[in-house]
């Protein structure tokens, strides 16, 4: 049996035309084939509409806690200042694991390594200082609730992206005590 001929604008010679423009087209074709697909499955899984499965937050677990609508965060939504803690933080994670420990974190895109060794000594220091404070949070918030569960809550749903409503409440913990580290929602001393 015969492979399934591909679509698109063909030559005389009956081969696929590689002309930019026929390219162009039959690449955002495959695109609007591939997101369709990874609309269906977000409505399918997560009981969500078209227009919540198309916005881009509805492709992380976070992001989810953030829509106030959707069916697995019902009651346990995150609030946008918690949603800017929760960037802040990762941002944080992100850049003492490439700085610190020299682990990159997957998919994240490189920054550029600084031209000398003393502005990358400063980096380093910096990222530790902003982790160890943000762990300090952390901490404050665990101690609060007598329980590890919001620090847990942070490195699985924030970090780790796996997708946990059990632990919305404890993640709303955390965030509010990172949302007072991070001064979110009010303005910085100068």
């Amino acid at each position: 049996m015969a492979r399934k001929r591909k679509r698109g604008h063909r030559e005389p010679n009956g081969r696929l035309s590689r002309r930019r423009e026929h390219v162009a087209q039959r690449q955002t074709e495959i695109e609007r084939e591939a997101r369709s697909v990874v609309i269906d499955a977000r409505m399918r899984i997560f009981g969500m509409t078209r227009e919540q499965a198309e916005m881009s937050t509805a492709g992380f677990a976070l992001g989810r806690a953030l829509d106030a609508t959707s069916r697995l965060a019902r009651g346990r939504q995150i609030t946008p200042h918690q949603m800017a803690a929760a960037d802040a933080y990762y941002d944080d994670y992100r850049l003492y694991r490439r700085h610190v420990l020299g682990v990159h974190v997957p998919g994240d895109r490189m920054p550029p390594m600084p031209d000398s060794v003393d502005s990358y000594d400063e980096t380093t220091e910096r990222a530790k200082r902003r982790w160890h404070a943000a762990q300090e949070a952390v901490e404050r918030a665990c101690q609060e609730m007598g329980t590890r569960l919001p620090a847990m809550a942070l490195e699985n749903i924030v970090i780790r992206d796996i997708d946990m409503p059990r632990l919305y409440g404890d993640l709303r913990v955390a965030l509010n005590h990172l949302v007072r580290h991070y001064l979110i929602g009010k303005r910085r001393a100068a």
